[in-house]
């Protein structure tokens, strides 16, 4: 199987982290912090390069060339100067003038050139680089932020988002995309369950056959999308509660719904021979929405859990 091509999204993280990046193991390569965070554009380059080989993103069928600080730029040329296709090399420069753009780094170094290819990062470039979302190439370092994020998440979540970096690392992308949607049912499953408790407690009139007599997993959220508008309809015709009205919010944003139903029609569409494969960038796509999907919807969760145990709002 041939070493699928590096995302653009892949390509910026990579910049992102090579910029910061303060360990001496890049092939003797120097780095940013040993010169302020100031150098220019082809060592910013190699750097880059090193990385992708460190997170095996491409292949090292050459060594690449190391640069003194402050040179030049060198011809790019695959397999002969770098290890980058045509294409990565493209995306390269694309992602370095988004950089630039967007102002998370800027022409011209102290003690160097004024412009172009000098660069410096800017100090609103420091606050968007430390707070960049992992990529999965990132398995170990992803997952950390997961369970940092949502400290009492489930087993199961985490061992299914694992199961599907590894997935996604070796390639298989529709494998990958399954053991995402496992990972979003067994949360799913985790919502019915704590609403439930909720509604047994507090909506003891509440129909719950929908609930509790499910067949499929699409069929389970959308009754809980409904038992939550049934709810919230009922709150705000009463005292309203701050913390619930806070979590439906949370719910209600744009990556709650699409992420669910993506990842619930995505799974339905692999785990069948309907001829449908998932590109690299849709599944990408899928992980870096997840966290802030999940951890969403663990704040609904908590909510109810709250409830339960020690009252509306969950004040004792």
């Amino acid at each position: 199987m041939s070493q699928p091509e590096i995302t653009s999204l892949e390509m910026r993280n990579l910049l992102m982290d090579a910029l910061l990046y303060e360990n001496n193991d890049l092939g003797n390569q120097d780095v940013f912090k040993n010169h302020d965070y100031q150098g220019d554009q082809y060592v910013l380059f190699k750097l880059v390069e090193w990385l992708a080989i460190k997170h095996k993103l491409v292949e090292k069928k050459i060594n690449p060339p190391r640069t003194a600080w402050g040179t030049s730029g060198h011809s790019l040329i695959p397999d002969k100067t770098t290890n980058f296709t045509d294409n990565e090399i493209k995306r390269f420069y694309q992602e370095f003038n988004n950089l630039l753009f967007h102002g998370i780094i800027a022409p011209g170094a102290v003690g160097g050139d004024y412009s172009l290819p000098s660069i410096h990062v800017t100090e609103y470039g420091f606050e968007c680089l430390r707070s960049k979302e992992i990529l999965p190439h990132d398995a170990d370092d992803f997952l950390e932020k997961i369970k940092r994020e949502i400290p009492n998440i489930d087993e199961w979540i985490l061992y299914y988002v694992s199961e599907a970096l590894k997935c996604f690392n070796a390639n298989c992308l529709d494998a990958s995309t399954i053991m995402l949607g496992l990972a979003n049912e067994k949360l799913i499953k985790l919502m019915i369950e704590s609403l439930i408790s909720y509604l047994d407690m507090y909506y003891l009139k509440y129909n719950m056959k929908a609930l509790q007599d499910y067949r499929k997993i699409s069929e389970g959220y959308n009754a809980y999308k409904n038992a939550l508008e049934h709810i919230n309809e009922e709150k705000k015709s009463s005292q309203p509660e701050k913390a619930f009205l806070s979590s439906y919010d949370a719910f209600k944003r744009i990556e709650s719904t699409v992420h669910s139903e993506f990842l619930r029609i995505t799974r339905n569409e692999v785990a069948h021979p309907n001829e449908i494969r998932k590109e690299r960038i849709e599944t990408l796509m899928l992980f870096m929405t997840f966290i802030p999907y999940c951890k969403n919807q663990y704040e609904m969760i908590a909510y109810f859990k709250k409830s339960v145990t020690y009252g509306l709002d969950g004040i004792a």
